[in-house]
């Protein structure tokens, strides 16, 4: 076991600082109030330590500094229960109870000179930051070091970006796929027959857009998805988006641009209350730019075909 103390016996802490990481996440920075055994502590990435708050509780959560960076200890803590609640009242100069090292820890010594992927997400960074961090300051150990993260966020609500991808443009994505793979170009499936739809055609799918609008906005309404009405807008978007693209029309592109520009607002809402949310704005951009770059494509591929078959529909 790593540390020359007792980890059974729980040490006073004080708080040295907290980051507010999000909503419901904060990271605490803590030092052990007796300096020679801040000075002697030690542990293996991975370990983790018991919080205790007094009067209340105690809690397990992983140490995710590195041993490699020993000016504190730190702690990512999810509030999910009383006592994580409590430990988020906590601010800079309380003081808390710790109990460290305990359990297991990642075999980086097995690992020296190979390459190492990490995949991890949410608060579930928090182990994986502790053995980064010890790669990273043992980096000529190491081959290559590379991470595969994300997270989940219901902080804003956006149930209509959420059930129109799962609910409609993923499994519609099917039957368009379905649908270019049976109408090749002239028998050649690296390209795909364009098709000019009719204004009956239009005047249906207007008509159901409108249905399936209607239908979606009172189940929007029904989960209280924020920012109702531009989220209703996405599911239009993204209905005449996929409606197009499965009949293969050149302005299922535009339409996508349409929705892109919907979820810009959305997510630049978002980035208002946290700026982290610009990305995902940019992100949003760019596919803004490759919606109309592809239009335009389409426009000059039914133009090439209309050409080289006149009688074609």
């Amino acid at each position: 076991m790593a540390g020359t103390h007792n980890p059974l016996l729980p040490e006073m802490a004080t708080v040295i600082e907290t980051v507010q990481e999000t909503h419901n996440i904060k990271t605490f920075r803590v030092r052990f109030d007796d300096e020679e055994k801040m000075k002697n502590f030690t542990f293996q990435p991975g370990q983790v330590g018991q919080l205790s708050v007094f009067g209340v509780g105690e809690s397990t959560f992983v140490i995710n500094s590195s041993p490699t960076r020993m000016d504190y200890l730190q702690f990512s803590v999810m509030k999910a229960g009383e006592n994580t609640a409590a430990l988020h009242k906590l601010n800079a100069g309380d003081k808390i109870g710790v109990r460290a090292p305990l359990g297991n820890w990642f075999p980086y010594e097995q690992w020296k000179g190979k390459n190492v992927f990490f995949i991890g997400g949410g608060i579930g960074m928090a182990p994986i930051r502790t053995i980064m961090v010890y790669l990273l300051d043992n980096r000529k150990d190491y081959g290559d070091i590379s991470l595969l993260y994300g997270a989940i966020s219901y902080s804003f609500a956006y149930y209509g970006e959420m059930i129109t991808y799962l609910g409609m443009s993923a499994s519609m994505a099917v039957f368009a796929l379905i649908s270019w793979l049976r109408h090749p170009y002239q028998g050649n499936r690296s390209q795909v027959q364009v098709n000019q739809i009719t204004r009956n055609e239009v005047l249906c799918m207007l008509l159901l857009t409108g249905a399936v609008t209607l239908l979606f906005y009172f189940i929007l309404r029904y989960f209280h998805t924020a920012n109702l009405l531009p989220s209703t807008i996405s599911v239009t978007t993204s209905f005449l988006a996929v409606y197009l693209t499965f009949r293969r029309s050149p302005w299922f592109a535009l339409a996508y641009g349409a929705n892109d520009a919907v979820l810009i607002v959305l997510w630049t809402l978002a980035a208002r209350q946290d700026p982290s949310y610009l990305s995902v704005v940019v992100c949003f951009v760019m596919f803004l730019v490759n919606d109309l770059y592809g239009f335009y494509s389409w426009c000059r591929m039914a133009k090439r075909q209309a050409e080289a078959t006149p009688d074609a529909a």
